[in-house]
């Protein structure tokens, strides 16, 4: 028995925060690249479930369903970039405004993230009409918060309402929007 005492040294001590430390800041990186996969993956399936839910709305309550972004008083507005909401309502009077007595089919609540809608006809909302088919066009882009392209996509819905995205058709890493331009954020 001798007379060590209980306990580490100061040195002890310190190498051991240092390799903590160090281990975690070689960990964080990896970590917000992570959470930042997720979240574009949980965006994407957001909105393919959206726009797949008001097509399937609109055929099977044989009425129009409109997909649009809201501002805070729930009225559609034209810039989707800073939304805090997209809605699909039954659009029975065809004003394009979810209204009183209209029925929401799903609301979203968008997460961070840059958002762009660009249709054709220069629409800033969508319409799945009772056929499931839609006037429009278009694709909706969207960038990670931290503008990394590689977690960036485009949801394109064609004129006969089918819902796909974008794929990296090179194998670099980051995806190729309709056209086949590699995509760019902020979008």
């Amino acid at each position: 028995m001798g007379n060590h005492p209980a306990g580490y040294s100061m040195l002890e001590l310190l190498v051991g925060l240092a390799l903590t430390a160090t281990l975690t800041a070689l960990s964080t990186p990896s970590f917000l690249e992570l959470r930042s996969a997720s979240q574009s993956r949980e965006s994407l399936r957001a909105f393919q479930t959206l726009m797949q839910l008001a097509r399937h709305t609109a055929v099977s309550h044989q009425s129009p369903v409109t997909v649009c972004v809201v501002d805070e008083d729930r009225r559609c507005r034209r810039q989707w970039r800073g939304a805090l909401q997209a809605l699909a309502f039954i659009d029975s009077d065809g004003n394009r405004e979810w209204g009183e007595g209209e029925t929401l089919v799903q609301q979203q609540t968008l997460g961070g993230g840059a958002l762009r809608w660009r249709a054709s006809l220069g629409r800033h909302y969508l319409v799945f009409r009772p056929s499931g088919q839609t006037r429009e066009n278009g694709s909706l882009y969207y960038c990670p918060p931290n503008g990394n392209a590689r977690r960036a996509w485009t949801l394109v819905v064609n004129r006969v309402g089918r819902v796909y995205t974008t794929r990296d058709g090179d194998g670099d890493g980051v995806r190729e929007d309709s056209r086949g331009q590699k995509l760019q954020c902020p979008p």
